[in-house]
């Protein structure tokens, strides 16, 4: 299924912060229902990337809108103490500023837009609001 404008306007960079030590996570994730472990591991819709640093545990999200919401409900119901931070805004305005996840969603959108869909995308929410990455690749094929 090919990617429309409107359904990159759906997707976040979402950081996760878990306030547990990496076993109590773990603990916690055993104890939880096979459907809510599933649901909290990668789908198709997401990029993601775990990083662990000491006793700490952050998951970076890029994934629609309902996925993140739902992982958040997955949390609060299995009492998972969390922080969402939605870095999407960043990543579009200053993608510099972010390291995490940048290359890849970088190639997600990459792969999804050419010349038309970032026009469609203009059209949609206007040329202030397009990512610094579609506006290279729009001045990249004005001159081809």
């Amino acid at each position: 299924m090919k990617l429309t404008p409107e359904d990159l306007g759906k997707y976040r960079l979402v950081k996760v912060t878990y306030d547990h030590s990496i076993k109590e996570l773990a603990i916690i994730e055993e104890s939880m229902p096979p459907a809510d472990r599933k649901l909290l591991q990668t789908n198709q819709s997401q990029i993601n990337l775990r990083i662990r640093r000491r006793n700490l545990l952050v998951d970076w999200i890029w994934a629609i809108q309902d996925d993140i919401s739902a992982y958040e409900v997955c949390l609060k119901t299995n009492e998972v103490r969390h922080k969402i931070v939605d870095h999407t805004t960043t990543y579009y305005r200053n993608p510099e500023k972010l390291a995490a996840l940048r290359n890849e969603v970088d190639d997600f959108i990459t792969n999804n837009a050419d010349t038309d869909f970032i026009l469609d995308r203009i059209g949609l929410i206007g040329i202030e609001n397009i990512s610094k990455l579609e506006k290279e690749i729009l001045e990249k094929e004005s001159k081809v």
